[in-house]
């Protein structure tokens, strides 16, 4: 399937006023990125934080293998499913990259300065890591749990 260029509009959900109905919330809309651009950012990550990745694997491993000695076939399929989970954990990805090629526009009144190579610099810690996490969620596959349900 090809990658719809069609911009995705999420509200910021910390950036809603529903006791103030005259006041719109914040909105930024996002691109579905296509898979060279979610490979670029995952080899991105792995180069900044190998020891992250280490880590997850670390944790992983032993349940892994203790699956696989099991011969469980339904601990071999959780497992199977906490793989596919990390996969498309935002730690997996480097933030900077999700945002400079999937933002394509938002509702923030002010333009940020010239000077910042990507227009998401200028966002807080919280809305950035919102934005990245939508940016993943919208561009990952479907689980075979969501498959199901369609």
């Amino acid at each position: 399937m090809l990658v719809s260029q069609e911009p995705v509009r999420r509200p910021v959900p910390h950036e809603q006023y529903p006791d103030d109905p005259t006041r719109e919330g914040e909105w930024i809309e996002f691109l579905r990125l296509p898979s060279s651009v979610m490979t670029e950012a995952r080899e991105k990550k792995a180069k900044k934080a190998q020891s992250e990745a280490a880590g997850m694997l670390r944790e992983l491993g032993p349940k892994f293998f203790q699956a696989m000695k099991s011969g469980d076939a339904e601990e071999r399929a959780n497992v199977a499913r906490a793989i596919d989970e990390l996969r498309y954990h935002i730690s997996n990805f480097d933030v900077p990259t999700l945002l400079r090629k999937a933002i394509v526009a938002w509702s923030y009144d002010s333009q940020l300065p010239s000077e910042y190579e990507n227009p998401a610099d200028g966002l807080d810690e919280r809305t950035a890591m919102w934005a990245a996490d939508e940016i993943v969620l919208i561009t990952r596959p479907p689980t075979k749990e969501e498959e199901g349900e369609s």
